[in-house]
């Protein structure tokens, strides 16, 4: 899975620029939510016999009747959602141009999928039910309860381009995980050539396959064996015609301890 696959990557380009617009994304809804649809309120308080500080905050992508806190939810949701986008953009990058991971590109599309699918229809649920909240307390004779109709009217906009920037998300890495998946199984089909098995010992192109250069160096194997070639037969190699050598100077060899003539290698 780590090593990859030979080859350029068919859909690379397209995986980019997928991850690319998902950071934009995850990013407008981490802003959005932040600055539009979560209010954060602090006070200091006199008590009987001193001042204390109080804190509380207002969620308006829910209605009160909903437990919980989804601002916090669409925090982690674009945050994750933004480590899957920059872990597709980090496999581009990081595979290069020949080589690519079908499989890590599967998993990492097909899990983000999932993950805004899941936030997409929570973040569509809860905003439906604000605003037909919003809708049926808009003339509420509870003064409060009216007060906090309007403000979720007003944020109605922002809440949709919440989910509908989630719903656009699942698209991007629907999309992506099917052309992954289809890369996947090509590949499985038609496996990419392995490299030569050349014998142990043998000096072969340092570039991998299947990008051999136009000349590849040769190889060369291991000698044979002791014994593998018999000895020649007596004979076979006529000795010299008399007088083809000069007979060596007179005094040559010396006797031991008498030093060799002059030109001549001493002996041992």
């Amino acid at each position: 899975m780590g090593r990859g696959v030979p080859g350029a990557n068919p859909f690379g380009p397209l995986y980019m620029l997928s991850s690319v617009l998902s950071i934009g994304l995850c990013i407008a809804i981490l802003v959005i939510v932040n600055q539009q649809l979560w209010e954060y309120f602090y006070a200091y308080v006199s008590g009987s016999s001193s001042y204390y500080y109080n804190s509380w905050s207002t969620c308006y992508m829910q209605s009160p009747n909903n437990s919980g806190n989804l601002c916090y939810y669409s925090w982690a949701a674009a945050g994750v959602g933004l480590f899957f986008a920059l872990w597709l953009l980090f496999i581009q990058i990081c595979s290069g141009r020949s080589r690519h991971i079908p499989v890590c590109e599967v998993l990492v599309c097909v899990l983000a999928t999932c993950w805004w699918i899941a936030a997409a229809t929570t973040a569509t649920v809860y905003g439906k039910d604000a605003n037909s909240w919003a809708a049926d307390n808009i003339n509420s004779t509870n003064s409060q309860n009216q007060q906090y109709a309007v403000q979720l009217q007003d944020k109605e906009g922002y809440r949709t381009s919440v989910w509908a920037m989630g719903w656009a998300n699942v698209g991007l890495f629907a999309l992506t995980a099917i052309l992954s998946l289809f890369d996947c199984c090509k590949t499985r089909k038609n496996p990419p050539p392995v490299a030569q098995n050349y014998p142990q010992g043998a000096y072969v192109s340092s570039q991998p396959p299947p990008y051999q250069p136009a000349y590849q160096a040769p190889y060369y194997a291991a000698g044979p064996p002791p014994g593998a070639y018999a000895a020649p037969p007596a004979g076979a190699y006529a000795a010299p015609p008399a007088g083809a050598y000069a007979a060596p100077p007179s005094g040559y060899p010396p006797a031991a301890g008498t030093p060799a003539p002059a030109g001549y290698p001493p002996t041992t």
